[in-house]
C-alpha cells in the first residue's frame, strides 16, 4: 500500500510540470524568487555568524559589568534584603492579593525555567539533529538512577 504522502507529493509534481513550463513567465519569476531567496539567505548566515560569536558574548559582559558600576552593585548589596522579603510570613497588612510573594516568585521562576528548557530542547534539535536527541536521551537515562 502506498503511502499517502507520497501520493500526494506525485501529484503536486505532476502538477507543477503541467503548469510551470520551461521559458514560461511563472517559471522565469519561480527562478528570480529563488535567487532571491539564496542570496538573503547568505547575508543572513554572514549576520548570524557575526552576531552568534564573540561580539554578542562580549556585549553582555560589558552591558552587565556597565549595569553593575552604574546601580553600585545593588543586586549584591541587597541580596539579604531580598532574601528577607521573600521568605518572611506575611501579615495581614502585606496581604494585598491572592497570591503570596514566594508563590509569586515560585511561578516567575517556573515560567522563566519552563520556557528556556522547551527553547533549549527545541534549538539542541533544530542545530544538532538527531544526534542531540540521543545524547538528550543518554544524560535522561544516567541521571534517572
Amino acid at each position: 500500500m502506498t503511502n499517502v504522502a507520497e501520493i500526494a507529493q506525485t501529484a503536486l509534481a505532476e502538477v507543477a510540470t503541467e503548469i510551470v513550463q520551461p521559458g514560461s513567465p511563472v517559471a522565469e519569476t519561480v527562478e528570480t524568487s529563488a535567487d532571491w531567496l539564496r542570496t538573503l539567505t547568505a547575508w543572513v548566515d554572514v549576520a548570524d555568524g557575526w552576531v552568534w560569536g564573540l561580539p554578542l558574548i562580549g556585549a553582555v559582559l560589558v552591558t552587565g559589568m556597565l549595569l553593575t558600576f552604574m546601580l553600585r552593585f545593588v543586586h549584591v548589596f541587597n541580596l539579604k534584603r531580598a532574601f528577607r522579603y521573600m521568605f518572611r510570613p506575611e501579615t495581614d497588612a502585606d496581604v494585598k492579593g491572592e497570591v503570596s510573594q514566594f508563590g509569586a516568585l515560585c511561578t516567575a521562576l517556573s515560567a522563566t525555567i519552563g520556557t528556556g528548557n522547551i527553547v533549549g530542547v527545541a534549538t539542541a534539535i533544530g542545530t544538532g539533529g538527531p544526534g542531540a536527541l540521543f545524547w538528550m536521551e543518554v544524560a535522561r537515562r544516567a541521571c534517572s538512577r
